[in-house]
């Protein structure tokens, strides 16, 4: 009977406070365990907020999320990452309607594409503030490639395979037709 049943994943009704407290916490503690991983920790949260969320509220948190992440591991530029984040909620909230929020794969898909969008603005806004160009072959495999599953991997082991392991069951619908 086991295999009738299929792992309920709804980003509609995951914790958002929960998710801004884990990553909070990842930001904070993370480095100072010297893992000094340069991820993206607040894009989970953001992506469960646009399912929960106005456009507005979101906005308005990427803003404080990039400000913290500017705070505390930023790479200098006041403002960097909540501009960033910004720019990457807006292009995630066009999102929204290709995703299906009771999907697995929905919140890894859309933080590896957030991630790349969050690099890519980061790395405009360091060429234009300080001619910094970090456009080469090698920092684009590695910044934008493999950051980017990075930051989906971060999200599916934080976020999804917790509620896998230990979340509710979903039936399918043969279950109440027999």
């Amino acid at each position: 009977m086991q295999k009738n049943f299929i792992p309920s994943q709804n980003l509609g009704r995951k914790s958002l406070l929960c998710a801004l407290v884990i990553c909070g916490l990842c930001v904070s503690l993370l480095p100072a365990l010297g893992l000094a991983w340069k991820l993206h920790y607040f894009l989970p949260a953001l992506i469960i907020c646009l399912y929960q969320r106005s456009l507005a509220y979101c906005l308005w948190l990427a803003i404080v999320c990039g400000l913290y992440m500017d705070l505390l591991g930023g790479n200098g530029r006041l403002g960097t990452y909540p501009l960033a984040y910004s720019i990457t909620v807006l292009l995630l909230s066009q999102f929204r309607s290709y995703f299906f929020a009771d999907r697995i794969s929905t919140l890894p898909l859309l933080t590896a594409i957030g991630s790349v969008c969050a690099t890519f603005v980061i790395a405009c806004v360091l060429y234009l503030t300080d001619k910094i160009s970090i456009f080469s072959t090698k920092a684009v495999i590695f910044d934008l490639g493999v950051m980017g599953c990075a930051d989906a991997l971060f999200a599916t082991m934080l976020f999804v395979l917790p509620s896998l392991l230990l979340g509710k069951r979903q039936r399918k619908a043969s279950d109440y037709f027999h």
